[in-house]
């Protein structure tokens, strides 16, 4: 399919058709990335995704850890509670 550039202020822009919009479940924001001389338009990532898989590995790295040596000035104010 051939798309024409269409200028929009002083860039250029282009209007993808609402059928490919549809048919790619694209919402209104979009990845671009450049590879081998192509653009690739994407679906963003879900926002924190993989998150919850890297702190449950790093929890299993060392699942006593407190973190106690990162002072902070007022830090002598805060009351600690243990669980």
């Amino acid at each position: 399919m051939l798309i024409n550039l269409r200028k929009m202020g002083n860039s250029q822009g282009l209007i993808l058709p609402k059928s490919i919009i549809r048919q790619l479940d694209f919402g209104d924001s979009l990845e671009m990335q450049i590879a081998d001389g192509k653009v690739i338009l994407s679906k963003p990532a879900a926002v924190r995704t993989g998150w919850a898989e890297a702190a449950a590995a790093i929890a299993a790295e060392a699942p006593d850890t407190e973190w106690t040596d990162l002072a902070n000035e007022a830090d002598g104010e805060w009351q600690w509670q243990t669980r």
